[in-house]
C-alpha cells in the first residue's frame, strides 16, 4: 500500500497533487447538490473530499438493506 501511494504522488508531483485534491473537493460538493433534494445528508458543512448520504430518501422511505453511512 506504501508503494503505491509513494508511487502516486511521484507521479503527480506538488502541483498534480494540489490540482487532483481541489478536484475532488469540487466533484464531492457537486454530487452533494445534487443528492440534496433526493437523499438525507446527515452533514450541513461542505464536503471536504468525500460525499455521505443517508440510506433514507427525502420521502421518508427506507431502503431495503438498511445500510448508513460510514463515515461521520
Amino acid at each position: 500500500m506504501h508503494v503505491r501511494a509513494l508511487a502516486y504522488i511521484m507521479a503527480n508531483g506538488p502541483d498534480g497533487l494540489r490540482q487532483t485534491t481541489e478536484d475532488a473537493v469540487m466533484n464531492a460538493n457537486y454530487i452533494r447538490k445534487k443528492l440534496e433534494d433526493v437523499y438525507e445528508l446527515p452533514f450541513k458543512s461542505p464536503s471536504m473530499h468525500e460525499v455521505c448520504a443517508e440510506p433514507q430518501i427525502a420521502s421518508g422511505e427506507r431502503h431495503k438493506d438498511g445500510r448508513h453511512c460510514p463515515s461521520g
